[in-house]
């Protein structure tokens, strides 16, 4: 039996009135590579011939050559009209049938409209659909245009647009292209990918609960938590990615070998072993592919040749955590050497230079696209790295960007390597430092053993970094510091007294500090000094270490004070707000305040050196 039209039309009325109408819509990569598809087919292509995506709206061209500017919204609604469509045929298909069964003349159907009078019966309709509770649906349909909303005749190919205008109460003049596409995209095979695009936008739309991540930026992607056994580092990551959504999902652990001495081991390696080339393909790299897939995003080229990768709206990201458990087990400047050059090269493009995108982010690749093109299996090779290439037109569309550009490192993802400091394990160079944050665990997220039972405090949720060079407008927001001139002037009077040793300061720890400023946003002066003890705890210190030779500093070639006493002296000048008092808790929830975490840990360096004529920042 047929459906009820006038019930399925009422119902996609109600639902388009309470939940698409005044909604701002960002389409997704899936849906606009299988509505290009669908106009290159030109099989449903209505006259269309090809189609320009922006942020918010699109260009299509027709047969005509002529232009036809769509905002997404339209998309939205075709999409979800589209349903009535198959009805809509249904119904005038049954027609045409009873028509060719009956042998009625041609100009029958047009003469029914709004009168009393069809020429069948309920017979009729037994005899050609199987049932004659059809009847009265096909009578109305005939007779009571009103009764589905139409006005075209049902016998022209386009009878279906004035429904779709009068449900959406879109005018017919200016919006028929909305049905125009609801009949296009009603041949899309794969209807799942319409349904699973227009719920991805409403949740944007609507800012469900939970479906926008949350946490703190961090100004880097890299982060070192060091600290001895047992204290909960590794299960500090875990947490962080059950902080998104699952461990299982956001969070991948890698074991670090002490037999690691190259990149390959941790980002795979072409093998011939066995005729044609074949890509031995790791967990890491596994990873960072899941990664770039929740991105939902696209390469763009930029005017110097590069790739901007855009994707869905940043808020709307999840962070990926990957874990090198044990990290120092090997040298980290062997096996870890490309990644530490290659996220130098991150890069943010926004506001104009972002070609209309709400970003571009821009990297060079981890892994070059000449080592995924040597091998002959594609599909095989793609299907390892967690892509479906055939079946899916957004993997397919990642997968040509990685073999035009290669791999680059995902923005949304966090490495993060648990460092112990003992006999079986490596140090770290300055190089290593430089481009990592250094949690120093067990003071940045102390165990209280008397509150075993009763919890500690939870640690922030920590996001990815979207920013890689810190700016004037950025630092507008920053109520405590608001053109960066105080941050500026703080870390000079440390750099001064580094100056001339192998602990001296470049750019690099400048925009950080700067970066660590925005992404706190402090909003006074005890706050804007607690971010900046973070940052000596996090880049400063830790590139400190020696004797007492080489940690002396001279005056007029005399040796004179001890590099450590120095500082501490000059932090107590700048940190007045929090020095030998407590400062605001950054980085655990709800926590009461703490001392200020460089004074302490400068005290315990000394006390240190004193004892062992050698003192370093690590545990």
């Amino acid at each position: 039996m047929l459906v009820d039209l006038n019930a399925i039309a009422s119902e996609l009325k109600n639902n388009f009135e309470q939940s698409f109408k005044h909604k701002d819509f960002i389409l997704s990569n899936e849906f606009k590579i299988a509505y290009k598809n669908l106009l290159s087919s030109g099989q449903y292509s209505l006259g269309y011939t090809d189609v320009i995506f922006h942020r918010f709206s699109a260009e299509i061209i027709t047969s005509s050559s002529k232009t036809i500017s769509v905002p997404n919204f339209w998309f939205i609604s075709a999409a979800h009209f589209s349903a009535l469509i198959p009805v809509l045929h249904e119904y005038r298909n049954a027609v045409l049938e009873i028509g060719s069964y009956l042998q009625l003349p041609k100009n029958w159907i047009p003469e029914c409209k709004g009168t009393a009078n069809i020429p069948f019966t309920s017979v009729d309709v037994q005899a050609v659909t199987g049932d004659d509770r059809n009847f009265e649906l096909l009578r109305n349909f005939l007779t009571n245009y009103d009764w589905w909303k139409g006005a075209k005749s049902i016998d022209r190919g386009d009878f279906y647009v004035s429904p779709i205008l009068k449900l959406g109460n879109f005018l017919a003049e200016s919006q028929s292209a909305v049905a125009e596409i609801a009949q296009q995209l009603s041949h899309i095979n794969d209807a799942s990918i319409l349904i699973d695009a227009v719920n991805d936008f409403l949740d944007i739309a609507q800012n469900k609960p939970g479906n926008k991540p949350v946490g703190l930026h961090l100004s880097k992607p890299f982060i070192l938590l060091a600290g001895i056994s047992g204290t909960g580092k590794s299960r500090f990551v875990r947490k962080q990615a059950e902080a998104q959504g699952s461990e299982a999902e956001f969070c991948q652990m890698v074991p670090v070998r002490p037999d690691w001495h190259e990149p390959s081991d941790l980002l795979g390696y072409v093998s011939r072993i066995g005729g044609a080339p074949k890509f031995i393909v790791t967990d890491a790299l596994r990873f960072m592919v899941k990664a770039w897939k929740a991105c939902d995003t696209e390469a763009i080229v930029l005017p110097d040749g590069r790739a901007g990768w855009a994707g869905k709206p940043l808020d709307y990201i999840n962070t990926y955590w990957l874990c090198l458990d044990e990290m120092n087990l090997a040298p980290v400047e062997q096996y870890f050497a490309d990644y530490l050059s290659v996220i130098e090269s991150r890069s943010w493009l926004y506001d104009d230079d972002a070609q209309g995108q709400d970003y571009l982010y821009c990297c060079e690749p981890i892994l070059p696209a000449s080592a995924l093109q040597v091998v002959t299996d594609q599909n095989t090779f793609a299907k390892e790295l967690g892509l479906d290439i055939i079946d899916s037109p957004a993997d397919k569309q990642l997968w040509d960007a990685f073999l035009q550009y290669g791999i680059p490192v995902p923005f949304n993802m966090v490495v993060a390597g648990t460092v112990n400091m003992d006999e079986t394990t490596h140090g770290f160079s300055r190089k290593v430092i430089d481009r990592a944050l250094t949690f120093d665990f067990g003071r940045l997220f102390p165990n209280d053993f008397t509150n075993l039972w009763t919890g500690q405090p939870e640690p922030k949720k920590l996001s990815f970094s979207r920013y890689s060079q810190a700016r004037p407008e950025l630092m507008a927001g920053c109520v405590a510091d608001s053109d960066g001139m105080k941050t500026i002037s703080f870390l000079q009077a440390v750099n001064d007294v580094l100056r001339d040793s192998p602990f001296e300061l470049a750019y690099r720890a400048l925009n950080e500090l700067l970066l660590a400023v925005i992404c706190h946003s402090p909003a006074d002066e005890p706050s804007l000094q607690a971010v900046w003890d973070d940052f000596m705890m996090c880049k400063v210190l830790p590139r400190i270490e020696g004797d007492d030779e080489k940690l002396s500093v001279s005056s007029d070639t005399v040796k004179t004070e001890n590099l450590l006493d120095k500082l501490e002296q000059v932090l107590e000048k700048q940190l007045t707000a929090i020095w030998s008092t407590t400062r605001p808790e950054l980085l655990l929830e709800n926590a009461n305040p703490v001392l200020c975490r460089s004074e302490v840990k400068l005290e315990w360096m000394k006390n240190r050196l004193e004892r062992n004529s050698f003192t370093s920042f690590w545990p």
